[in-house]
């Protein structure tokens, strides 16, 4: 199974908190989306749902609130979870 890169950004203290899952053009079949979220408690519990434990993510978090992008490594599994990447393959 495939393993994808998590971006987090937040460009704005009232702005939302966002997600993305870039794709390499020659890894046919996927499609990476990019998600919104109202708060970082809100990207945070979707994480969680998705399989992506806080002790993972909370590092690329704090870097994000310290106004810098971030991200970290997930499995297709988590980034379809999280609704950010869509799969035309069975897997």
């Amino acid at each position: 199974m495939h393993t994808f890169s998590l971006h987090f950004r937040h460009e704005s203290p009232d702005g939302p908190w966002i997600a993305s899952c870039p794709v390499q053009a020659d890894l046919e079949g996927f499609s990476g989306l990019t998600r919104s979220f109202a708060s970082e408690g809100a990207m945070v519990t979707a994480l969680e749902a998705a399989g992506v434990k806080i002790d993972r993510s909370r590092k690329a978090l704090d870097e994000v609130q310290n106004g810098h992008a971030s991200s970290l490594e997930i499995s297709q599994n988590e980034a379809q979870k999280l609704g950010i990447l869509h799969t035309d393959s069975p897997e």
